[in-house]
């Protein structure tokens, strides 16, 4: 079985529009990497049959070479808000995206956008300034970065669940990262929908 999450519910909405298989378990995250967690974790244990997770939301580019609408699939989520001040700052919780999915996604081509594969960034900021996303960059070697993935990817280690995250680009994490959010949301979630609905095709 699988489940797919999205932290909001503006993003749920696109996508419950847009996903093919209705017999997908669809569900509203919550907003940030502790309610994404928790929800996550009250999924798996209510519905043991879930075998794969997926993260699927909106995303900030942090790659000139990853714009607005394309799609980033997530090689691996790295918490890039995490602060331990005792050990190398190397040491960021991170999870890999399921191999199994992840292979998928390389059959995955549109001609109106790009399928990136990469790191993605995960944490509780709005990235606003191209100088905080270039420390995140340098922190992290991300390609896109947003909120909850990472909260979601730890709740499926825990479970021995198959986990990926994928987020459609709304912004490339600038000063008009609001405006753009709101208006590139719709066609960043159809593009990302796209991409999900390729790889769960032939998955129960």
């Amino acid at each position: 079985m699988i489940a797919i999450l999205c932290p909001l519910k503006k993003e749920w909405e696109i996508v419950r529009k847009n996903i093919d298989n209705k017999e997908i378990l669809l569900e509203v995250g919550g907003h940030g990497k502790v309610n994404f967690a928790i929800k996550a974790t009250e999924l798996l244990l209510r519905e043991p049959r879930i075998k794969t997770l997926i993260c699927l939301g909106a995303g900030g580019s942090l790659s000139s070479e990853v714009s607005p609408f394309d799609v980033v699939v997530a090689e691996k989520t790295i918490e890039h808000d995490y602060c331990e001040m005792f050990s190398s700052p190397g040491n960021l919780p991170q999870v890999k995206g399921d191999q199994f999915l992840l292979n998928k996604t390389e059959t995955c081509v549109n001609e109106n956008f790009l399928i990136h594969r990469g790191i993605i960034a995960s944490g509780d900021e709005d990235i606003i300034s191209s100088e905080r996303a270039q420390q995140i960059v340098e922190k992290t070697q991300a390609i896109a970065v947003a909120w909850e993935g990472i909260g979601g990817a730890k709740a499926c280690r825990e479970y021995e669940r198959s986990f990926i995250e994928i987020r459609g680009i709304t912004d490339n994490c600038s000063g008009s990262v609001s405006q753009d959010f709101l208006e590139n949301l719709k066609k960043a979630m159809e593009n990302a929908t796209s991409v999900v609905n390729e790889i769960i095709k032939d998955l129960n």
